[in-house]
Order: C-alpha cells, then sequence, then structure tokens
C-alpha cells in the first residue's frame, strides 16, 4: 500500500526539485501555495458554514481566493474572499482594519460602496482562515470597456482607442462621487481608486434566487472548465490541496487576479504631494480627490491623462527617474509647480531653469531605425532626431554643463507635453461642442489643484454643473 504522502513544508518551495504539483502555464494561484499556512483547498460544490455553496471562482490574490456561492440561507448569491491561514501580523492587521471600516460602512446604507454582508473564520487542513461575506459584483470598468461595442470608430485606426460614450462615462463618474462622497464622510481615504478597483453591478446577482431558476445554472462553473480544472494537472492530491484548480471568472467571463492586500496608487494617478514624500505633506482624501480628476479625463477621452509612466521597482535612481518623468508631465500639463512644492523636487534644475522654463532635451529612441512624425497620439510632441538615451542641450550657464553619464543622473526620456486644454481637443470626442469642453477643462482645474488642502470635496464635486445636470 502506497503511504500518505507528508504533510508539506509551511512555506512555498524555492527550487523545482521540491515542486509538489505539475504546472501547465495557465492562469490561475500557484498550487505549491496549498500547503499549512496557505490558501484552502475550496472546490466548486464545496458548502461553508453550513449556508454558502461555492459555485464559481471569481479570483485570486496574495492573500485570498475568491469565490461567488448561493447563499442558502437569505436565497441569493454572496462573494466569499477565504484568506489564507499563515497570514502575518501585518496582514492579520490588515483584514481587522478592513473589517471594521465594513462594519463603520454598514451604518448606512449605499449602494455605491461594496458592502460586508457576514464575516467568519473557517478550520481546514491548512490552518485557521478568515472568511469575508460581500455582495456579488460584476467585471470592472477596465474589462467593461474592453467589450467591442465601446470602441471609438471615429478616430482614425491608428489613434483607435476603447472609450465610453459621454453620458454613460458622467454617470460612472458620479457613482464613484456618490461612493467618495460616503468613504470620506465616515473619514476613510480609499487610496487605491483606479479603473481595476471600480466594479460594476450585475441586476441577476442581486436578485432572490428563486426569482429565475436558471440564473443559478448560468453562472455555476465546473471543473472541467480550463486547462487548469484537469485532475492531471495536480499529479498527487493530498489533504492539503484542491483535486483540480480553476482559472478565475467574473460573472461575463475570464476575471483579473484579486487585487493585493497592499495599497498604492497607480503611478499615474499619484498626486504631487504622493511623489514629493520629502514634502511631508499628509496624505489624506485629497488623493482620492486628484485620483477621481485623472479618471474623469480618463473616462472622457478614453486615454490616461499622464502616460508612459511604468510602476516603480523600488530602486532608488529607477524611482527618482520616473517621479521626473511624472513631474514634468504635470509642470507642462497643468503648469508649473508652485514653489513649496518644487522645492522638494531635488532634480528640478536638470530640467528646468529659474523661471520654470523647460530646458531644452532631445529624444533618442533606444531602437535604432524607429521613424516617427514628431508627435506621437496622448497629447506628446517628441523630437527623434537621434537615437541612444536621452540627453539634456546644455545651455550656456545651465546645470547641464556639469552632468556627467553617471548612474546618479539619467535625464528623463519624456517629450513635449501639451496642455490641459489643448489635449481635450486633439482630438475632440464628438459628441462633446466646444462648450462642454470648456467646461470639462474648468471642472478638471479645480479638481486637480496642487495644493491639496484646496482640492473641491466629493460633495461639492457633485453640485458641479456637469454632474449635477445629469
Amino acid at each position: 500500500m502506497e503511504s500518505p504522502p507528508k504533510t508539506p513544508p509551511s512555506r512555498d518551495p524555492e527550487d523545482e526539485i521540491d515542486f509538489r504539483f505539475e504546472t501547465n502555464g495557465t492562469p490561475c494561484e500557484w498550487g505549491e501555495s496549498y500547503r499549512p499556512g496557505g490558501y484552502h483547498p475550496v472546490i466548486l460544490g464545496d458548502v461553508l458554514r453550513d449556508r454558502y455553496r461555492v459555485v464559481r471562482k471569481l479570483g485570486y490574490g496574495s492573500f485570498s481566493t475568491v469565490w461567488l456561492a448561493a447563499d442558502m440561507s437569505l436565497n441569493c448569491f454572496a462573494t466569499l474572499k477565504v484568506s489564507v491561514a499563515g497570514l502575518g501580523e501585518k496582514e492579520a492587521g490588515a483584514i481587522d482594519k478592513g473589517l471594521a471600516v465594513y462594519r463603520t460602512l454598514a451604518q448606512t446604507a449605499n449602494r455605491h460602496v461594496v458592502g460586508l454582508g457576514d464575516s467568519f473564520h473557517l478550520r481546514g487542513p491548512n490552518g485557521w482562515h478568515a472568511c469575508l461575506v460581500m455582495d456579488p459584483m460584476g467585471p470592472n470598468i477596465s474589462t467593461l470597456l474592453n467589450r467591442p461595442e465601446f470602441e471609438d470608430r471615429t478616430l482614425d485606426p491608428w489613434d483607435r482607442r476603447p472609450r465610453f460614450p459621454k453620458a454613460l462615462a458622467r454617470r460612472i463618474l458620479r457613482d464613484i462621487l456618490l461612493g467618495l462622497r460616503t468613504l470620506h464622510q465616515h473619514g476613510i481615504v480609499h487610496g487605491d481608486l483606479h479603473p481595476g478597483n471600480i466594479l460594476t453591478t450585475i441586476l441577476p446577482l442581486g436578485e432572490p434566487l428563486g426569482h429565475d431558476p436558471s440564473i443559478l445554472q448560468k453562472v455555476q462553473q465546473l471543473p472541467s472548465e480550463g486547462t487548469c480544472a484537469d485532475p492531471t494537472a495536480m499529479a498527487r492530491p493530498n489533504l492539503w490541496a484542491p483535486s483540480y484548480l480553476l482559472e478565475s471568472r467574473t460573472a461575463e467571463g475570464p476575471g483579473n487576479r484579486h487585487p493585493p492586500a497592499t495599497v498604492v496608487t497607480p503611478v499615474a494617478l499619484r498626486p504631487p504631494e504622493s511623489i514629493l514624500r520629502s514634502a511631508q505633506v499628509p496624505l489624506g482624501k485629497g488623493i482620492d480627490i486628484w485620483a477621481f480628476g485623472c479618471l474623469v479625463y480618463e473616462l472622457v477621452m478614453g486615454r490616461n491623462l499622464f502616460v508612459g509612466l511604468e510602476a516603480l521597482d523600488g530602486h532608488d535612481a529607477s524611482d527618482e527617474g520616473i517621479n521626473d518623468e511624472h513631474l514634468i508631465q504635470l509642470s507642462e500639463v497643468l503648469g508649473p509647480l508652485p514653489a513649496e512644492l518644487a522645492s522638494h523636487w531635488r532634480r528640478r534644475d536638470r530640467y528646468c531653469d529659474t523661471d520654470s522654463k523647460r530646458l531644452q532635451a532631445t529624444i533618442q529612441h533606444n531602437n535604432a531605425g524607429d521613424e516617427g512624425d514628431g508627435m506621437d497620439h496622448d497629447g506628446v510632441n517628441v523630437d527623434d532626431s537621434n537615437d541612444g538615451q536621452a540627453q539634456g542641450e546644455a545651455i550656456p550657464g545651465s546645470p547641464l554643463d556639469d552632468i556627467s553619464e553617471s548612474s546618479d543622473f539619467w535625464l528623463a526620456n519624456v517629450g513635449q507635453f501639451l496642455p490641459l486644454e489643448d489635449q481635450l481637443r486633439d482630438p475632440k470626442p464628438k459628441d462633446m461642442d466646444d462648450a462642454e469642453i470648456d467646461e470639462v477643462a474648468r471642472l478638471l482645474r479645480w479638481i486637480l489643484e496642487y495644493d491639496a488642502s484646496k482640492r473641491p470635496s466629493a460633495e461639492a464635486i457633485l453640485a458641479h454643473p456637469w454632474f449635477s445636470s445629469s
């Protein structure tokens, strides 16, 4: 008789020779993380707490898996977020804070903020797992935007991009504001506002299961779905892991990973006080308002306001270069930084003179043979007359005279950016006239205020004519 497998280590293996399971490249959680202290081995049909029957896998992340379940007590759908068992003090504290936030929000009914319906702990072969029961939601707006009907065919083919019609974009933005208003009224800062964290609702998921018996059948996921669901993908099933893995599927198809537990505002949506941490400006509700302003532009125009900014990777030189690129874009799109903020930009004199005018620089592509027409299609003027790394053109008496090609300094590789008003007209959306473009420009100037203390509240923005008249 074959002996039972040994209890796996309580940490993920580092060497492939220690892998317990086969891998096949399908996007799903790592099988090796089903171990003591890791994921709970949920499978379709499981009933948790004698109440929630698992019918579909929605997503996963570093600290949890997420499932759609039928709540047999209330005869409705619910979302289950099942955490890993071996949470450290920091992660466990984050869950406790999250629960406190949800309990605070439970004091007021608001359909614009995802609500917590229940919470409990589950004992499994890998330890104790915190389980959160939340409202069922549909795809995020990034996923929704990629549907074929939202491709803007009024644009030239090479500049074509997904875009919501203006009326729908304004409705989405207004709903976001209503959610922010609720959070801010309770002293809660979201801190990670971006399209991937803005979820849509699907009406049938909010209706009683008995209303339409076919709804459950439509959303039910089968173990045979996806290549990860093949039982042979797990070479030696055991007590600590499920007999198959499933690809994540939202209510409308394959889904992305669940957002990680750590909260970091996407680089392109960060306000100046977040970029210039040395400014010692407290981070508060203003970071949500700034991110919202960027979303107004993105949903109205179908492209990002600040472009070409990659995620910071933790290396000081890279971080500083990305921050330089971002601050240059801010200065050219919205106007020069005020003196207080500018004083904290360590390398500002490498890019701007004392009158805040941009020092001359040429963009030199790394790939020889690239050709351009002098303009990319995100409101950026570029000069691609040379090849190689972007270099500063020395101006007599400027700080660039003494700069050497050292690891301490590489000129940020950015072109010339059009002011906000020009970008709103390049090209102008077909469903907006000049008067409305001017109104949106003034709205964005009001929201994207450099001084966080002067940015309007969510309540005030809701009263703006562009939203109140919708």
